[in-house]
């Protein structure tokens, strides 16, 4: 289930068990009592998204994070290079914003992606988006 869908049921009173996704759920899922949002879905989507384009399951947050945490390259770091001669600059930019690893990096909601995807052009390298290789 989605994070922000899983947060409305338990604000309602109705209790769930804490369940991910490995590659899928960003690493707030990982984390007891920590914020999750939209950003916590459209990483989910964006996992799927990049599932869908290079037909391997991505890999797990928590990898992601233990890579950093060793001083060694982000797992995703050559995704760009694997898919921009079959993907839009445009759609790559949006794809890596969502899976940023940190929730702050991430869009915080589709409106701020869908003009990305409608405009064709690349993404501008400021704000939170993450520097995107």
């Amino acid at each position: 289930m989605f994070g922000s869908a899983r947060r409305a049921l338990e604000e309602h009173g109705r209790s769930l068990t804490g369940m991910v996704t490995p590659g899928y759920a960003p690493i707030e899922q990982y984390l007891a009592n920590e914020r999750q949002g939209p950003w916590t879905d459209l990483y989910a989507l964006g996992a799927t998204l990049c599932h869908c384009a290079t037909g391997i399951a991505p890999v797990a947050a928590t990898e992601r994070v233990a890579a950093r945490n060793a001083h060694e390259p982000d797992p995703l770091d050559g995704l760009r290079t694997h898919l921009q001669s079959r993907f839009s600059a445009p759609f790559l930019d949006a794809l890596l914003w969502m899976l940023a690893l940190n929730a702050a990096d991430r869009p915080k909601s589709v409106d701020e992606i869908l003009p990305l995807l409608e405009s064709g052009r690349p993404a501008p390298r400021t704000g939170a988006r993450p520097a995107l290789a």
